[in-house]
């Protein structure tokens, strides 16, 4: 693994041995550094590396998909209950009865576009709870070009989900 998708862009993975017990990572200028621990063999290298990028995504998953909510949340005068991030294989987002919105962590590897589509279709079911065609015609009010974002999501997002 030497890249990770995020926001639609690619970042490069440069992994260093450090002497310290515990391993790290940070994302500085579009470079994500893993430093692991010298003392780990060098066969479990590349499995901790994979579960430190993943961590980041997902922490990168929770921060931004709760900014999106929020945003679209106050300009609709939407509210909603907790936010969760998932690691679903048959779907990217969902709103439930009592207003919880639910998303796969790996959206955070999409283009912002296509994370601001999924926001506002799930934030669109707090509004209402089903695809009828009023749901429908809200999702086109507050994303003209959904469509699109639809189609990216069919013909590229099954590369997230292997991921």
């Amino acid at each position: 693994m030497t890249e990770v998708p995020y926001l639609g862009r690619r970042l490069s993975i440069e992994i260093c041995r450090t002497p310290f017990a515990a391993s790290r990572l940070i994302e500085h200028e579009g470079v994500v550094k893993a430093g692991v621990p010298k003392s780990l063999p060098e066969n479990l290298v590349r499995a901790e590396v994979r579960r430190l990028v993943e961590g980041w995504l997902r922490a990168q998953a929770k921060r931004v998909l709760g900014e999106r909510v929020r945003d679209v949340c106050r300009l609709h005068g939407l509210s909603f209950g907790a936010i969760t991030i998932k690691d679903t294989r048959s779907r990217w987002g969902s709103c439930s009865v009592r207003r919880n919105l639910n998303f796969n962590w790996r959206l955070i590897m999409a283009p912002p576009w296509v994370i601001d589509y999924l926001v506002v279709h799930e934030t669109a079911h707090l509004d209402e709870m089903n695809h009828s065609d009023r749901f429908w015609r809200l999702v086109e009010q507050r994303c003209p070009d959904y469509r699109n974002h639809e189609a990216w999501l069919k013909s590229c997002g099954a590369t997230l989900l292997t991921w």
